[in-house]
């Protein structure tokens, strides 16, 4: 069959909201692609609107050359969610995923979530380049996020991860790069 291919290379903006990239696969049909080169921006608006946003290539392909901004940019906020799930997905050195905050870092979940649990669909491979950035950073009081890369087969990773606490206090967060196949 032929696969469902989604490319963004503009700007899609839902501020305070949820912005779902999907190319599933059907069951006769080959995985799809998601193409991202352009800006998706979902960023934290209030304590009640958290920013979300999910890259749904399962069974296929995910490349992200652009920028994904789920961050909490005002006083008091945190940031929101990015996940990022395909068999085989590449982050390059363009790739900007941020999740920071003011008050606290969120999570960014690149091929998985953390934890080694069976049932949570992880990514067969995935690539973070030299030069690709996650930042999960609390900027002014507040602890760092969840960044998680998870590769069942393999992960490579040469890219930056910030996690910080706040400059004015809070503990950096929680990173794990993971494969039960190969590491680099």
């Amino acid at each position: 069959g032929t696969a469902f291919e989604v490319d963004n290379s503009g700007a899609l903006v839902a501020n305070g909201g949820q912005v779902m990239l999907t190319a599933q696969a059907a069951s006769d049909m080959v995985g799809g692609v998601i193409n991202m080169s352009g800006v998706i921006q979902a960023r934290t608006v209030s304590r009640d609107a958290t920013g979300r946003i999910v890259l749904d290539a399962v069974g296929g392909d995910v490349a992200v050359s652009g920028s994904i901004e789920a961050n909490g940019a005002g006083t008091g906020l945190t940031g929101g969610h990015v996940e990022v799930l395909g068999d085989f997905i590449r982050l390059t050195e363009a790739a900007r995923v941020d999740v920071s905050g003011i008050s606290g870092g969120g999570s960014a979940w690149i091929g998985g979530p953390p934890g080694a649990v069976v049932s949570d669909q992880r990514a067969n491979n995935v690539t973070i380049e030299s030069g690709a950035v996650i930042d999960a950073s609390a900027h002014s009081r507040g602890d760092g996020g969840t960044v998680s890369i998870w590769g069942t087969q393999e992960a490579r990773f040469e890219g930056t991860i910030r996690n910080r606490g706040g400059e004015f206090g809070g503990d950096g967060g929680f990173v794990e790069v993971s494969s039960p196949g190969v590491l680099r």
